[in-house]
């Protein structure tokens, strides 16, 4: 079920004109389920494939997926091209990288479901990218 999700937001990805680049290297179960896993991993390209989207600049849209493990953690970094324009809330912290109504839904599942398993979750927006990175025990099925 996560390979066919990794592979369907990499085909949506390509179609929108995005460059991606991806390597995926995992033995060991994960900490979530795979439902939970699926949705993690759509919510982080989701978000990455609608910011490389908003972009004017179509040569320049690039996502870079990466989700290996590193002893006994699950680490999920991407890298997206952005055009830098992003919402915080009161606190300062990022709560989307859109600038609609009702956006930011992406992040905080994101920051649930990591948490629910354990993990963290950083984000570090920037002027032409935003880096996401996910690091998850790496433990029991938790189906």
């Amino acid at each position: 079920a996560i390979n066919a999700c990794i592979a369907s937001k990499v085909a949506l990805a390509k179609k929108q004109g995005i460059r991606v680049n991806l390597k995926v290297s995992v033995e060991q179960l994960f900490s979530l389920s795979d439902r939970d896993m699926s949705a993690l991993i759509s919510n982080i390209f989701d978000n990455a494939i609608e910011a490389c989207g908003d972009m004017n600049d179509r040569y320049d849209r690039y996502i870079i997926f990466k989700m290996i493990e590193v002893d006994e953690m699950l680490t999920i970094q991407l890298e997206n091209s952005s055009n830098g324009k992003y919402d915080y809330d009161k606190k300062g912290i990022l709560s989307s990288t859109k600038r609609e109504r009702n956006h930011g839904l992406g992040i905080r599942q994101i920051k649930r479901l990591a948490s629910k398993a354990g993990g963290v979750v950083t984000i570090e927006p920037g002027t032409n990218d935003v880096h996401i990175a996910v690091v998850l025990p790496v433990g029991g099925d938790s189906h």
